[in-house]
């Protein structure tokens, strides 16, 4: 059942992300292999090589899933300034800001959907306040960016 929930879950992502905009917008390979990576050495600190196996065991996946979700959570945090600043800093024009912008969100929005496929994962999973405390700054950072944005655009 959790294999059913977590695909139709993808399915309905696919089906939003094909509604909005081309498919390709949401792929970015730097933002993956960043979130991924520290993901992967996240676990590999804390649990081991084993680690990687308990993670699909449900009685022993405990551990694993919380630190593979929180890790996938801050490494999105902490890549949406790196993608901004890296991107932003080679747009020449106003017209390449927001493209960039779109960019660095992906970081992110990897990290919460590493962090909902440990939460079906493992059924003891709770989400308590520290993931949204997490993503509070980004959420806000957010909401400023696309002010200045949408001030820049307008004023230029």
């Amino acid at each position: 059942m959790k294999i059913i929930s977590i695909a139709a879950i993808f399915v309905a992502m696919l089906v939003m992300m094909m509604l909005g905009s081309k498919i390709m917008a949401f792929i970015d390979v730097p933002s993956l292999i960043l979130v991924f990576t520290v993901c992967v050495f996240a676990v590999l600190a804390r649990h081991g090589l084993g680690g990687f196996r308990l993670l699909f065991d449900a009685e022993q996946n405990d551990g694993v899933t919380h630190t593979l979700g929180y890790a996938a959570l801050l490494a999105g945090l902490l890549a949406f300034p790196l993608a901004g600043v890296s991107v932003l800093s080679v747009a020449d024009s106003m017209k390449f800001i927001g493209p960039s912008m779109a960019v660095s969100m992906l970081s992110p929005f990897y990290g919460l959907v590493i962090y909902v496929c440990c939460f079906f994962l493992n059924p003891r999973m709770k989400v308590d306040s520290s993931a949204a405390i997490l993503m509070l700054p980004l959420s806000i950072l957010s909401i400023f960016t696309f002010m200045l944005i949408t001030w820049l655009i307008k004023g230029a």
